[in-house]
């Protein structure tokens, strides 16, 4: 099947584009000296690696990605224990979802309250597609960093 967009269509997306790059482009401006590092964790203690775009979101928003600095540099799985002997400043977790899930169990474990750092619920929209909605994580990720060694 071959998709065809309509004129109306292209304009609507020429815009979007257009919307998603000014956004990028003013992200851009602001990069800190000083990068605070961020950790992604999610289900089973999987952390997606440097070379993401989680990665590349971490990094926009002015964070040095602890993956990478563990050397996981495609991703894998971090024991909680080695999260918490890196206290990262900022920890960056999916949105659970209700029910319960052994997978997710992780993500609520008392040692993670007890990290130094701040913590990021960020939707997995976010984080698992290149969409326009990137642009809005970086700029969460930007007021989490600015936020941090704030007195809450």
């Amino acid at each position: 099947m071959t998709w065809v967009l309509s004129f109306d269509q292209q304009g609507r997306a020429a815009a979007m584009l257009a919307r998603f790059d000014a956004g990028l482009a003013q992200l851009a401006d602001a990069v800190p000296a000083h990068r605070p590092t961020a950790a992604t964790y999610a289900a089973n203690g999987y952390t997606p690696g440097a070379n993401s775009l989680s990665g590349d979101i971490i990094r926009a928003a002015g964070f040095s990605h602890l993956a990478a600095e563990l050397g996981l540099t495609h991703g894998g799985f971090l024991p909680l224990e080695a999260l918490i002997l890196a206290a990262p400043d900022l920890v960056v977790v999916g949105e659970t979802y209700s029910g319960n899930s052994r997978a997710e169990e992780i993500l609520s474990h008392p040692a993670l309250t007890q990290l130094r750092g701040g913590r990021e619920t960020l939707e997995d929209r976010d984080w698992v597609c290149g969409l326009p909605s990137v642009v809005d994580a970086v700029t969460r990720m930007r007021v989490a960093r600015d936020s941090i060694g704030v007195a809450p």
